[in-house]
């Protein structure tokens, strides 16, 4: 504080340089990301040391330099430091408060009363450690404290890193006593350290598959837009185009391409084609991404020497760029017409991703208000650990599925669906909460027509004609079985994934599904951060509790380890968190 010109980070970094080369060092900073790590890669590029940067958006959350390790333990703590030592049980610590507007070189050398309460910042903390602060100021003013500013900046300095260092510590052997890793030396996110705990110790062998590169059969290789092309060109051409649509790869002279076809010439010969469409991004359209100066050879030069080889070795070379079909779906009347009277004539292969839906919420009233006179009450209702207990109840198919395309004889029946289903089908008219999500204006709704979706129509539907109120979209097996149930019609198939086995936690049996073990493991630590229910009073009780708990959850509870602590509830919660949306 005296000397201006102290660069407090080299002093730092040639503190860490003193444990030698080969030293594994953990340096963390609360919040870093935010603050610290920015002055610790200036020095690093100062001293021209090779540095590895992890980015979360253009904040810095980890770096490498050779054995040492920089992370921001808000990352794996989302807690406030004062909030630590409750979580954690570190009653011998305690944050305290300082006075942050007087950090200034005029109050360095400040020695007498309490400097006033608008210099601790007040208005910016909760009501709670409002309060807590007020007691403690007004104590100290009575009791005629001398405010030392050196020694009380120094001692809040000294504070705040030992409660750092005991909470960190204290969550790295809570977790590797639960995981049998450090998370921070392993991992740089508190979500990275949930799911290596979950492959290392839950993750079944042989049975969440791994969909190949380009989707099942490769037909996800080629784009949706790709195919509609060919399936214009082939109704121009009046003949079948060869696509890996239709011959799961079409290559030529040992590289893949979109179409080929041959056809014969009247004088005999076969006229050989090839048909390219162009991703914009991908072959780089010189309208879209045009080559800066500098650029070695690029995409499109790389395009554009394949077509010359093809054109070269006799083949005719058909191409069409993505932004010109696009303009040509939209703009030419061949086209449209075409795509107008042939609605069905491609549906996009299934994928996986478009069966997730979640995050939507909805108020089935506006604004109520209670009838108090007459006993009317006003209720909310919190289901505890919703996502969790999902996770640990919920079927979950597990291998590799097999595929059933639109028309397929061996199609499976509807009842034993297990997987993901792509298909058409016509809602109810009068179903008042509806089951199927579907996608239209960027939004996650829940229809009856996809017309009035689509225009945002809030008056009574009056589409009579189904082609206008059917939906096609990809949903999971069970809430597309529930749809059946209430009222939708199934009109057609496009694709069903069904998968050669299902896992569900059994309670009966203590047979683990897909993500019962990890829910169980760390729901123990949950539940005994929430402490003891409050009618359990009696050791009785308690035992009955806890006999209960693992009769019908599976999860054990250490009954020395019941203790109420709010942040470190919070935090079992975030380790659950990580899979919540695997359901």
């Amino acid at each position: 504080m005296d000397d201006n010109n102290v660069d407090v980070v080299k002093q730092f970094i040639d503190y860490l340089q003193s444990f030698g080369p080969k030293t594994e060092l953990l340096i963390t900073a609360h919040n870093a990301k935010a603050f610290d790590a920015v002055f610790f890669v200036t020095e690093m590029v100062r001293r021209e040391l090779p540095i590895e940067i992890t980015l979360q958006g253009a904040k810095i959350i980890c770096m490498k330099v050779g054995s040492w390790k920089f992370i921001d333990s808000l990352m794996f703590l989302p807690m406030p430091l004062s909030a630590m030592p409750k979580s954690f049980g570190l009653k011998e610590l305690k944050k305290g408060w300082a006075p942050y507007l007087a950090f200034k070189p005029e109050y360095f050398s400040y020695n007498g009363p309490m400097l006033a309460k608008e210099f601790y910042c007040v208005p910016s903390m909760k009501s709670k450690a409002a309060l807590e602060f007020d007691s403690w100021y007004d104590e100290q003013v009575a009791n005629g404290v001398v405010f030392n500013f050196r020694r009380e900046i120094i001692e809040y300095c000294v504070s705040d890193v030992t409660i750092l260092a005991q909470g960190c510590l204290a969550f790295r052997k809570l977790f590797a006593e639960t995981a049998g890793f450090d998370p921070m030396f392993s991992c740089i996110t508190l979500s990275s350290a949930c799911m290596a705990a979950y492959r290392r110790n839950f993750l079944p062998k042989d049975k969440i598959a791994l969909v190949p590169s380009g989707g099942y059969h490769g037909r996800g290789k080629q784009s949706h837009i790709a195919l509609q092309w060919l399936d214009y060109e082939a109704h121009k051409l009046g003949m079948v185009i060869q696509t890996i649509y239709s011959h799961r790869e079409v290559s030529v002279l040992g590289r893949r391409v979109d179409g080929y076809v041959e056809i014969p010439k009247k004088n005999g010969d076969i006229e050989k084609r090839i048909y390219q469409f162009h991703g914009d991004y991908w072959h780089q359209c010189p309208r879209h991404y045009p080559p800066t100066e500098g650029d070695t050879e690029n995409r499109l030069d790389q395009t554009k020497r394949l077509t010359a080889i093809f054109r070269r070795s006799g083949y005719t070379v058909i191409e069409k760029w993505e932004c010109e079909f696009k303009e040509e779906l939209q703009n030419d009347p061949k086209v449209k017409a075409f795509f107008e009277t042939h609605p069905t004539t491609r549906v996009s292969p299934l994928r996986l991703r478009d069966a997730l839906a979640g995050g939507r919420t909805n108020a089935m009233r506006w604004y109520h208000k209670a009838d108090l006179k007459n006993g009317e009450k006003i209720k909310m209702a919190d289901v505890v650990s919703e996502y969790p207990n999902a996770n640990l109840r919920g079927k979950y198919p597990v291998g590799h599925p097999s595929i059933f395309l639109e028309g397929d004889p061996k199609m499976p029946h509807t009842d034993t669906w297990n997987g993901v289903i792509k298909c058409t089908v016509l809602p109810p008219r009068d179903l008042y909460i509806p089951v199927l999500p579907y996608r239209a204006n960027g939004k996650l709704m829940f229809p009856l027509c996809r017309s009035c979706v689509e225009i945002l129509n809030e008056e009574k539907c009056t589409h009579e004609d189904s082609a206008q109120r059917q939906l096609m979209d990809t949903w999971c097996a069970p809430e597309l079985l529930l749809a059946l149930e209430k009222g939708y019609q199934l009109l057609k198939v496009h694709e069903v994934y069904q998968y050669p086995e299902v896992m569900q936690y059994d309670p009966k049996t203590g047979k683990d599904g897909i993500l019962s073990a990890y829910v169980r493991c760390f729901m123990a630590l949950k539940l005994q951060a929430s402490g003891w229910p409050p009618e359990c009073t009696t050791a009785e009780q308690k035992q009955k509790y806890i006999e209960d708990v693992r009769k019908y959850d599976g999860v054990i509870i250490d009954p020395d380890r019941v203790e109420k602590l709010p942040a470190l509830r919070q935090l079992a919660k975030l380790l659950l968190n990580p899979l919540k949306r695997a359901h």
